[in-house]
């Protein structure tokens, strides 16, 4: 009986030293999710702004192409 008893506290503590772990590459993952949504975050900004910015210039480029027709 003491013998199945400590069984037991043994494969008690390898599960306990196996969540551990587990908990561990959880908040790993947790934490390079974080990372990789700012920088998916960043990078969709830029890609915004950068949007932006492309469809003043093809405006102007448009309007000034216009302006030169009128001109001729």
């Amino acid at each position: 009986m003491l013998e199945k008893l400590r069984e037991k506290q043994k494969q008690e503590e390898e599960m306990l030293q196996e969540l551990d772990g587990l908990k561990k590459s959880l908040k790993a993952d947790k934490q390079s999710l974080a990372e990789v949504t700012g920088d998916r975050d960043k990078l969709r900004s830029l890609c915004y702004e950068k949007d932006k910015e492309l469809q003043v210039k093809v405006l102007n480029f448009h309007g000034g192409s216009l302006i030169l027709t009128i001109h001729y």
